[in-house]
């Protein structure tokens, strides 16, 4: 999430507006910067989940600011009567005298999921719920190839062994064994490191899904580079849409619903 933007995405400003409650949407917002920091490298995984802790216990907008205070610049409470905060007020820059340009506070940009990718396959998850059930399957799958791999090596295996043994008349070394060995370590190995491979999973899929939405957002629209789509843009879509119908003109509206059904 760009750092320039992330402030502007708020209903109110919480450097500026402190003592007043936060909303979940304002929550959300600070989950994805988390998320962002953590899929490049910035957080580890037990500061993620501490940082993502405190933001789901923060109750007024200035509690969202120490989540932030070292990963985006000027996270910290300003004063609305100095100059500082005056200019932030008016959506201008200070010292600068620059309007901000984008968006309107609290709009982002519209996400066409999977509209870069083939139709016939599954389109990348954008939110974190998706996300993390993502890697937890990516994880399931490894393990369920692991386990698939060992039960049947040791299958085979044993039935040659024992094929062997009855046609010979008497049975050697179980040699089987080394089989079972080997393909045993793998099983072993991917139980033991569940939480990086997840980790490194979620990592790769919040990258992606930023890089998708640079795409689909295009250059110079709000929202590119903001990672993960949270349940507060999916959300704040569905104002504009209803905002929009009833700011429509009823016989503009009719004639819409003619074309589209056309």
């Amino acid at each position: 999430m760009p750092q320039e933007n992330i402030w502007s995405r708020f209903r109110l400003d919480p450097r500026l507006h402190t003592r007043l409650r936060a909303a979940d949407e304002d929550r959300d917002i600070v989950r994805e910067c988390l998320g962002e920091a953590f899929a490049d490298g910035r957080l580890d995984r037990d500061e993620f989940d501490e940082r993502l802790a405190a933001v789901g216990e923060a109750r007024l907008l200035g509690d969202l600011l120490d989540s932030l205070s070292d990963l985006v610049l000027d996270a910290r409470p300003i004063d609305p009567d100095s100059d500082e905060g005056r200019a932030l007020d008016r959506g201008t820059a200070p010292e600068t005298g620059m309007v901000r340009t984008g968006a309107a506070p609290g709009a982002s940009g519209t996400l066409s999921r999977g509209a870069s990718h083939d139709p016939l396959s599954p389109p990348l998850p954008q939110t974190y719920d998706e996300i993390d059930i993502a890697s937890r399957e990516h994880y399931a799958k490894m393990l369920r190839a692991s386990l698939s791999s060992f039960v049947g090596a040791s299958a085979i295996t044993t039935l040659v062994w024992l094929a062997v043994g009855l046609f010979s008349g008497g049975f050697s070394l179980f040699w089987p064994i080394f089989v079972m060995l080997g393909t045993g370590i793998n099983v072993i190995s991917t139980i033991s490191s569940r939480r990086r491979t997840i980790e490194d999973r979620r990592r790769k899929l919040t990258r992606q899904a930023r890089k998708q939405r640079e795409l689909d957002a295009g250059p110079g629209t709000y929202g590119g580079g903001s990672g993960p789509r949270s349940r507060s843009d999916e959300r704040r879509e569905i104002r504009r849409k209803r905002t929009r119908a009833d700011d429509q003109d009823p016989g503009e509206q009719d004639l819409d619903d003619s074309d589209e059904r056309g």
